[in-house]
C-alpha cells in the first residue's frame, strides 16, 4: 500500500512539472542534448525516466521534444535491427551549377594566332593558372639568370597538349629574386616547317600601359627582363620570323 502511495505521489509530481515546464526553443535544445543518452538507455532495458527525469519531463510537455524522439526512436531501431531501407537507385548529381572547366589544349587553341610571317599569343588569367608548374626552385638556361631567377612562375612547352598544336616555340616565366613584383620572360624559338632560321626573330611582348621587344640569338633565344608579374595574365606575345 506504502508503494502504491508512493507511486502515485511520484506520478503527481511528474503532472505538476508537466505543466509548469514551458515550450520553447530552450527546453527543446536541452532535450535533445540527453536525447541520444535517453534512447539508448530505455533499448538497453535500463530505468531511463530515473536516470532522465527532466528528459522524460520535457517529452510530455513539448510537442517538439516528442516528434524529435519518435524519429530519433525509429532510426535506433532500425539501426539495431539492420532494417534501415536503402534506396533502390542513387540518381546521378546535378552539378550544372558548377562553371565547366575549358582544357589547356582547348584555350591555347583559343590563344594562339598562326600567320605566314609569324604567330601571336594571348595569355589570360584562366591560361596562366593552368600553365603555372609546381612550387619548385630551377634554374634558368640563360646567361641572364646567373643565379638570380630560380622561382619558375610559368613555363608552356613540352607538353602533351602543345605538342598537339605544334607550338614553334617555348615560354618561361621567373621571378626576380631581387625584386619579387618582377620576372624575366624567355620565348625560345623552336626549328620547324616554318622557321629553320632562329637568329634575330623579333619578339614583342605587350600588356597593358607597357611593352617590350628583343631579338633572337642563335639558339632562337629572346630574353625580357623586368617584366611586371602582374602583366603575365594580360601577356600579349608576337613573333616574326622575318629577320630583323
Amino acid at each position: 500500500m506504502i508503494g502504491d502511495n508512493g507511486n502515485r505521489r511520484d506520478r503527481r509530481q511528474m503532472l505538476v512539472a508537466t505543466l509548469l515546464t514551458p515550450c520553447n526553443e530552450a527546453t527543446f535544445q536541452q532535450c535533445l542534448e540527453q536525447l541520444d543518452d535517453y534512447i539508448a538507455a530505455q533499448l538497453a532495458g535500463e530505468d531511463y525516466v530515473a536516470l532522465y527525469p527532466q528528459t522524460a519531463v520535457l517529452l510530455d510537455a513539448c510537442p517538439d521534444c516528442a516528434a524529435a524522439y519518435a524519429r530519433l526512436y525509429e532510426m535506433e531501431t532500425a539501426v539495431r535491427s539492420q532494417t534501415l531501407p536503402q534506396p533502390t537507385r542513387i540518381p546521378q548529381p546535378d552539378l550544372g551549377f558548377l562553371p565547366q572547366a575549358v582544357s589547356l589544349l582547348a584555350q591555347l587553341q583559343q590563344a594562339f594566332q598562326q600567320r605566314l610571317d609569324g604567330f601571336s599569343l594571348q595569355l589570360t588569367q584562366g591560361l596562366v593558372m593552368l600553365l603555372t608548374p609546381p612550387p619548385v626552385l630551377t634554374r634558368t638556361r640563360a646567361p641572364a639568370g646567373s643565379g638570380r631567377y630560380s622561382e619558375r612562375l610559368l613555363r608552356l612547352g613540352g607538353q602533351e597538349e602543345t605538342a598537339v598544336l605544334n607550338l614553334p616555340f617555348t615560354l618561361e616565366a621567373y621571378r626576380d629574386g631581387e625584386n619579387e613584383t618582377l620576372c624575366l620572360v624567355q620565348v625560345t624559338l623552336l626549328p620547324g616547317e616554318e622557321l629553320d632560321e632562329l637568329f634575330e626573330k623579333t619578339v614583342v611582348l605587350g600588356w597593358e600601359n607597357g611593352g617590350e621587344t628583343a631579338v633572337t640569338d642563335w639558339g632562337g633565344l629572346a630574353e625580357f627582363v623586368d617584366i611586371p608579374v602582374t602583366a603575365l595574365p594580360q601577356l600579349h606575345i608576337q613573333v616574326n620570323f622575318e629577320d630583323s
